[in-house]
């Protein structure tokens, strides 16, 4: 993939301005790997993504996957996505909702059937397959959503905010099978939030800020892990707590994480906490 000096517009409104969402975005991906978009609430991720897969289309610069531009109809059928907010047809079942999109993707229709079900089974709602989706849980909607985009196993792999609605058990259980997929030569491009994942999961990280890209690389790099530090505190009060924050951040210093020794979850930290200080250098 290659995203060259991309930007997009929103159309103007009655009594406003044409808004742009992405301005000069560019960065090339020629590997299967995993790379993540991340950045603030209205930083233009999804509308990168967007572009990517060929549902909007670039006012300036071009996008191109394999060589083609995104919208090819060569180019559609290899690509899997995944919108923020997915919607579904509440009267059907789960099994229904999949089966069809095999119908519409380049699955034959000989291995329709068994591909759905392999697909029910490694998104986790084999058990459910059959209930109307109107029953289904948050997090059952997204492993349906994500079920759906990989159903015509896609040689490109796009989700946005791919892990919402899940519990700590279930974006560990996904993250790992999207990884498996990586491994089989499926490139897969997420858009995360909370930076525990982006640290685990990703290979690469483009970080957009105000629709301009602001950061590309390893995660590590772009998270400034060598400029963290940990402490281990007893008996710290919530008040206590308020007060350590505002004396850090009076020295230039914010605090990324809290987390309990005794408690069996991972912390969640926002990943938008974590781009704050890169997000103020590269203003």
């Amino acid at each position: 993939m290659e995203l060259r000096e991309v930007a997009h517009r929103y159309p103007a409104g009655l009594g406003s301005s044409a808004h742009p969402a992405v301005q000069g975005v560019s960065f090339a991906l020629h590997q299967p790997a995993i790379l993540g978009v991340v950045g603030s609430n209205g930083s233009g991720k999804s509308t990168t993504l967007k572009l990517l897969v060929g549902l909007y289309r670039p006012t300036s610069g071009t996008v191109r996957l394999w060589g083609l531009p995104s919208g090819h109809r060569e180019v559609q059928p290899r690509i899997g996505y995944l919108s923020e907010n997915p919607r579904f047809p509440e009267s059907w079942s789960g099994r229904e909702w999949l089966g069809f999109h095999a119908q519409l993707t380049v699955v034959k229709p000989d291995e329709r059937a068994r591909r759905v079900e392999e697909t029910l089974a490694w998104a986790g709602i084999a058990a459910v397959a059959d209930r109307r989706i109107r029953t289904y849980s948050r997090g059952m909607l997204q492993r349906l959503g994500i079920a759906v985009a990989c159903v015509h196993r896609p040689d490109l792999l796009v989700l946005d905010e791919p892990t919402s609605g899940l519990d700590s058990t279930g974006v560990t259980e996904i993250l790992s099978r999207l990884r498996a997929l990586q491994r089989e030569g499926t490139t897969v491009v997420v858009a995360l939030h909370q930076a525990s994942e982006i640290e685990r999961f990703c290979d690469r990280v483009v970080c957009l800020r105000g629709g301009r890209l602001i950061g590309d690389g390893a995660p590590a790099d772009l998270l400034d892990l060598s400029r963290r530090r940990s402490l281990l505190v007893e008996r710290l009060e919530t008040s206590d707590l308020d007060s350590l924050r505002t004396w850090l951040r009076q020295r230039g210093a914010h605090l990324v994480s809290v987390e309990s020794q005794v408690s069996a979850f991972p912390p969640v930290t926002s990943g938008d906490a974590l781009f704050v200080d890169r997000e103020d250098r590269c203003a």
